[in-house]
């Protein structure tokens, strides 16, 4: 029988030739990931921002994005159906409450960017689900839910980012919270004791 036999090696030849195309791959691989960071450093200077503040609409991936509400506690339930469960934090929970309205196309806020709330040169991310996603001809609402320490929330800004790779310009909105060092102890007394409910995501039809 002619031919090579399964289970039998390879002729040297064969195999070095195996080497170099791995080898290659590996290379065409090392090229277009130092290419993918490369873009995504340099448009990360290049983000296409606007800032507004609650209860003010931006433009964001097709959509318009939109800060509804923003509530401070130091307790969080966790939603239970027959036993609810309290969680209690020494710093301060945030529960900030967004619509996106989707006229066209499905569209997410979130993303590669996350959602991230910054204030007093900190960053703090939120935990649970942090991507909203909303389909054509709807408006979805969901809340973020951020721990904070009360006595670093200066100029407190929720960033909403739609980064992706090959986007020519990653957009950013920026929502001004009304938050900073003139008001932060205010914020913080009132939300004592309190335990934050937040709903879940849901969406309805643009009318």
């Amino acid at each position: 029988m002619s031919g090579q036999q399964a289970g039998q090696p390879q002729p040297a030849s064969h195999a070095r030739r195996d080497r170099v195309i791995a080898i290659l791959l590996a290379v065409v691989c090392i090229v277009v990931t130092g290419i993918a960071v490369e873009l995504s450093d340099t448009l990360g200077d290049l983000k296409a921002r606007r800032t507004v503040r609650v209860g003010e609409s931006a433009s964001l991936n097709g959509g318009t994005v939109t800060v509804t509400k923003v509530e401070a506690g130091t307790e969080l339930s966790d939603g239970g159906t027959y036993e609810e469960k309290i969680i209690k934090t020494p710093g301060m929970f945030l529960a900030i409450t967004i619509s996106y309205r989707v006229p066209g196309e499905e569209a997410t806020v979130g993303g590669l960017g996350g959602l991230a709330l910054e204030a007093s040169g900190l960053t703090y991310k939120p935990f649970g689900n942090s991507i909203l996603k909303v389909r054509a001809g709807y408006e979805g609402t969901g809340t973020l839910l951020y721990q904070v320490d009360p006595k670093q929330l200066d100029d407190a800004v929720l960033t909403l980012d739609h980064d992706e790779m090959f986007y020519v310009t990653p957009q950013q909105v920026r929502v001004d919270l009304g938050i900073d060092d003139s008001n932060a102890a205010q914020w913080y007394r009132s939300a004592k004791g309190r335990v934050l409910r937040p709903d879940d995501q849901s969406e309805r039809p643009i009318r």
